[in-house]
């Protein structure tokens, strides 16, 4: 019998008893398996910046230890105000930029990788047409190595 405490109002943890496999252990296990997904993905934005980088004459990546940061802040920057530009695009063109979706997130993640490219000596992106390519070629690199991430074990 597992032991696991419950926050109640009054701020006193009040404990309760959970069998083998109970709702505690369930959640432990979700966020585990949450984070290892975020980590997974973060590793794979960081391959695709170096491959990327490595590929395109017009971008730049210092150190290879430097994708670690760039994609983390890559991640920052599109969670605070990638949507954000995503609405604003949708708004301006009328409603067209919702409609062409995929379009629209091209043309956000090439802002944002400018932007970050701003933020930090890092990284150094020639132009936007640049960072178009760039924000391309990552997405394709990142969706395909998701995918062969997610394949189940044969």
């Amino acid at each position: 019998m597992r032991v696991h405490f419950q926050h109640i109002r009054s701020n006193t943890c009040v404990p309760q008893h959970d069998g083998p496999g109970g709702a505690a252990e369930a959640r432990i296990l979700a966020y585990a398996g949450t984070m290892i997904s975020l980590l997974l993905s973060w590793l794979v934005l960081s391959l695709s910046v170096l491959v990327v980088a490595a590929l395109l004459p017009g971008m730049e990546v210092r150190r290879p230890l430097d994708a670690v940061v760039i994609a983390a802040m890559l991640g920052v920057v599109n969670f605070l105000i990638g949507w954000l530009l995503f609405v604003l695009i949708g708004i301006v063109t009328l409603g067209i930029g919702f409609l062409l979706a995929f379009i629209t997130r091209w043309v956000v993640n090439a802002i944002v990788l400018l932007l970050v490219s701003k933020l930090t000596h890092r990284l150094h992106v020639r132009s936007f047409g640049t960072a178009l390519l760039a924000a391309l070629l990552m997405s394709l690199i990142g969706s395909v190595a998701e995918a062969l991430i997610r394949l189940p074990a044969a």
